[in-house]
């Protein structure tokens, strides 16, 4: 609420549910709450189901952040206007406070909060992270879309093509084998995109590489063996999915 001579942030405290549950809204308990502005941070104990914060700023800021430093046990839902402006602010955010936000969007979505729209828009700004963490946190609330809501070519085209551009040249760069000495979040980001995109959304380019290892695998050795060597075994279940 900006309406008077400093900004208020008026909060709502509820559990949380998923949609369609039949729980308790009505509990409360005490929940220590620290929101942070362009102008700093300022924390109350907020145990009431509605609530009145007076933000650190003098005019209405241009985004906040309800869960400062993602210190905070708790899941946060926002009005529609206040989501987009921090989505446009996430740069100025912590890789932790990203990590919070990514699983927000989560828990809004499927609490029916937000739609669909809201994940890939937020895969879109945190993709692009150098912290492997955050920039992969979207991916389960992606894929539950792909099999949960997607019915339609178009739906699905549509998916393919924001994963393609959010993540698709980040797994060319790595390349399908291990290389010597490489970081354990490479190997990560490696292993996890080549199933999204290699196996979920079976993009072409992908799946041809990942069929090239699963081919020399399915070659038996002199000893009429498996040839596993010949994977990369950080991506070895995708690599046998598409072979096979």
């Amino acid at each position: 609420d900006c309406s008077g001579k400093q900004p208020v942030l008026k909060p709502a405290h509820s559990p949380y549910l998923p949609l369609g549950s039949t729980g308790h809204m009505q509990r409360t308990w005490g929940v220590p709450m620290c929101v942070r502005t362009p102008a700093g941070t300022r924390c109350e104990l907020f145990d009431g189901t509605t609530g009145s914060m007076a933000l650190p700023d003098t005019t209405c800021p241009a985004w906040y952040m309800p869960n400062a430093a993602a210190r905070g046990y708790y899941r946060f839902s926002m009005a529609a206007k206040d989501l987009a402006k921090l989505n446009g602010s996430l740069d100025q955010l912590s890789d932790a406070e990203k990590l919070a936000y990514a699983d927000a969007i989560d828990a809004a979505f499927h609490r029916g909060d937000i739609d669909a729209h809201d994940v890939l828009e937020a895969i879109r700004k945190l993709a692009p992270s150098k912290t492997t963490q955050v920039a992969l946190a979207p991916l389960s609330t992606f894929e539950w879309i792909w099999h949960h809501e997607a019915r339609t070519a178009a739906q699905k085209a549509r998916l393919r093509e924001v994963a393609t551009s959010a993540y698709l040249q980040r797994l060319q760069a790595l390349g399908y084998a291990r290389k010597a000495g490489e970081s354990v979040d490479d190997t990560q980001m490696r292993s996890s995109l080549a199933s999204t995109l290699g196996w979920t959304l079976k993009l072409p380019e992908v799946r041809a590489a990942l069929l090239e290892q699963g081919d020399a695998v399915l070659k038996k050795t002199a000893e009429g063996k498996l040839d596993f060597a010949a994977a990369n075994p950080d991506i070895i279940g995708s690599v046998l999915a598409v072979a096979v």
